[in-house]
């Protein structure tokens, strides 16, 4: 609590199997909400969610999705906005395809039914490490998600969806594509704009890539961030200010080492 310190903590979820993976969003009210992976004993693994409310504390959990045994939806991650909405998106396997979900908290409501945001399917588990969503909401109830998606084969990419509140989402789109691609970041500018940034790999070297949305004209075109000795890049992270202006770390293999590095991105520039 602000000025005091670390409260006692809390039991927010009994279930006796495991709970993973989990993620939290909090916005200027002081309210919260929790999402995680939850696995039981028939290896099922869906995904679950608390709230807090600022003064009156902890709701029950909540399951947000309904699938059956030896089914999975994994890697959650969670958005909220200053009224109290939230969007969550995830990967999703249904026995035979993974695909990305999504389900939209109305604000002091409940969870919308869960619903699929991308018509690009795959079959094999591959580099699953990659294929994991990041999301972001803006007060109008606006988001935009992108994850990382694995194609037949090797190769992969990264995908995007607007969702528009009143509207739902939008036809996902590839942003890029033709190599290696995952792990992507997202952060929110001013009027609902976004900068996205991911690493890719071609079979011979590694890069950092960035691409920003403007509402109403959509994805610019990608730019290459990164450069300088060694094959690598991976693992990238970026935040931003005010002024739009936004650095850019991400690891970078050099021979036998691993290196942070970085770069600043003026909102003229990406």
């Amino acid at each position: 609590m602000a000025g005091s310190g670390w409260d006692d903590e809390r039991l927010i979820e009994t279930n006796d199997d495991t709970a993973s993976a989990l993620q939290i969003a909090m916005n200027t009210n002081g309210n919260a909400l929790v999402i995680w992976e939850h696995s039981d004993s028939t290896l099922s693994k869906s995904i679950w969610a608390a709230r807090y409310v600022a003064g009156n504390g902890w709701s029950t959990t909540k399951l947000i999705t309904d699938i059956g045994g030896g089914t999975y939806s994994t890697r959650p991650e969670i958005a909220v906005d200053d009224i109290g909405n939230a969007l969550a998106v995830w990967r999703q396997y249904d026995g035979l395809l993974f695909s990305f979900w999504a389900s939209h908290y109305e604000a002091d409501s409940s969870w919308s039914t869960a619903e699929s945001i991308s018509d690009y399917r795959w079959e094999s588990p591959g580099v699953t490490q990659y294929a994991s969503p990041q999301i972001i909401l803006d007060n109008n109830g606006d988001a935009l998600a992108v994850w990382g998606h694995l194609f037949a084969g090797p190769s992969e990419g990264i995908l995007a969806s607007r969702y528009e509140a009143g509207n739902g989402w939008s036809t996902a789109e590839l942003i890029m594509g033709g190599a290696v691609s995952g792990r992507p970041q997202i952060i929110l500018e001013a009027n609902g704009n976004a900068l996205a940034i991911w690493g890719l790999y071609d079979g011979t070297n590694g890069g950092i890539w960035a691409n920003r949305y403007e509402v109403g004209s959509g994805w610019d075109k990608v730019k290459f961030i990164s450069s300088g000795e060694g094959s690598g890049r991976w693992w990238p992270q970026i935040a931003q200010n005010a002024d739009g202006n936004a650095f850019a770390v991400w690891v970078q293999n050099v021979g036998p080492r691993l290196d942070i590095w970085a770069n600043q991105i003026g909102r003229a520039h990406v």
